[in-house]
């Protein structure tokens, strides 16, 4: 398994943890409502009141199943792309980022987080630098811990959760601290979707309020008062059951957030405060309904033996607004990746190809895709150091690779220590 996917592979298995401040819980003489005090006592000032009686989303079904073949092709994904490019990403002394946790695109920008480095900066198309948001403290608009970050699309607004920090904290696109709030319960991801705030509580233990515990999303305000939520998991994989998605949310440009959890096959789409079962994930071997197997896999024991056996949608998938990606995993721990074309409902699966084999640039796209954007293109983030490394490792052993005009121009902008390069396609329907 290559460097990416291993990567993957280990943040499913880690457990999700939280460093606790301060948090109280004080119930008003009304029985309708509970008053929750921030998990931050750096906000002595602050409360927030919800109700007792948080109501459950309903959850539509208009689900389109995507049959997995049982049969892989070899695809040459060169047939399938309109344009590649490359954009490296400019290196100075505000912006050096390690590796690249997430990607967003928005008004001619890439808004890219290094969660190791603590580090969220914006780029324009070109690669040039823009913008860097906050900084490490715990002044106003300074933060402890980036965990995620989204965008309002509309306003152009970034919110930042620092999750270690107990706050989320909003700034615009040209860098400027606009606001911040305390959090009053736990939450590890969040996307924005004009009004509503979609709040993923994984395996949080929100205890102060009965209504938000045992609950994998809640659905707030912009204050973050909750007003329903969804999917609720039993309490006994609490202490037993540890497998999470690295990034459980996909927004598109359209403004649509979507959604899916381990084990479940079925990938949510989120607008307008609905909530709408959209595409299901179907293997031969187990057939449509993946969500009973919740009741089955309640240890991590029990999940390794049935992964073991089985081939599998991993929770590992990209959205945009014409393609769902989604990796297979295999008992013998290969990987095939699947492409469902969303206009046309045609789909190929299979281990993918970029052009000739022994090309430096089917090299650098690596049978994956690392981030999907705007409506048709995806993104591979590619380390320099890699890319010389590679090039020095085939001329000491002459192995033949053929490097092309976009890749010489590529090796004449970098070296290894600098930023990292974003490798641009776009693809066309098929």
């Amino acid at each position: 398994m290559d460097t990416f996917l291993t990567k993957i592979v280990l943040h499913m298995r880690k457990h999700t943890y939280f460093i606790i401040t301060a948090s109280f819980l004080v119930s008003c003489n009304s029985d309708a409502v509970t008053e929750l005090y921030p998990i931050n006592d750096s906000y002595p000032d602050n409360s927030l009141f919800i109700s007792d009686t948080i109501s459950d989303m309903s959850i539509q079904d208009a689900t389109h199943t995507i049959n997995v073949p049982t049969e892989k092709e070899e695809i040459d994904l060169q047939d399938l792309c309109s344009d590649v490019h490359y954009v490296p990403l400019e290196t100075r002394a505000e912006c050096l980022l390690g590796s690249i946790d997430v990607i967003k695109a928005d008004d001619g920008l890439f808004f890219v987080l290094d969660k190791r480095n603590s580090l969220l900066c914006s780029f324009r198309e070109d690669g040039s630098f823009y913008k860097k948001y906050g900084a490490f403290g715990q002044g106003p608009g300074e933060y402890i811990n980036i965990r995620d970050f989204s965008l309002d699309l509309k306003n152009h607004v970034l919110y930042l959760l620092d999750s270690h920090g107990g706050r989320v904290i909003s700034y615009s696109y040209d860098g400027k601290y606009l606001s911040e709030q305390p959090l009053f319960y736990f939450y590890n991801q969040f996307e924005y979707s004009e009004p509503y705030w979609i709040l993923s509580s994984s395996f949080a233990h929100n205890t102060m309020s009965s209504q938000l515990d045992l609950h994998r999303i809640i659905f707030s305000d912009a204050s973050q008062k909750p007003y329903s939520r969804a999917f609720p998991y039993p309490e006994k994989l609490r202490d037993n059951f540890h497998q999470e998605s690295i990034i459980v949310f996909q927004k598109t440009s359209d403004n649509r957030v979507y959604y899916n959890y381990i084990p479940s096959n079925v990938i949510y789409e989120i607008s307008n405060g609905t909530c709408t079962a959209k595409y299901r994930i179907a293997t031969q071997e187990l057939g449509q309904n993946w969500d009973k197997l919740e009741e089955q896999l309640t240890t991590d024991e029990i999940y390794d033996s049935f992964i073991e056996r089985n081939r599998y949608f991993s929770s590992i998938y990209l959205m945009n607004r014409n393609y769902v990606t989604c990796y297979i995993f295999h008992p013998d721990h290969r990987v095939s990746m699947l492409v469902f074309d969303r206009q046309s409902g045609k789909q190929k699966y299979g281990k993918f190809h970029y052009g000739d084999k022994n090309s430096l640039t089917d090299k650098l796209f690596a049978s994956h895709f690392n981030f999907a954007i705007k409506d048709n293109t995806f993104i591979n983030v590619i380390q320099p150091f890699d890319v010389f490394k590679m090039v020095d490792e085939h001329e000491r052993f002459n192995i033949p690779l053929t490097i092309g005009k976009k890749e010489q121009e590529l090796l004449s902008k970098i070296n290894e220590e600098s930023n990292p390069v974003l490798m641009i396609m776009n693809l066309k329907s098929f």
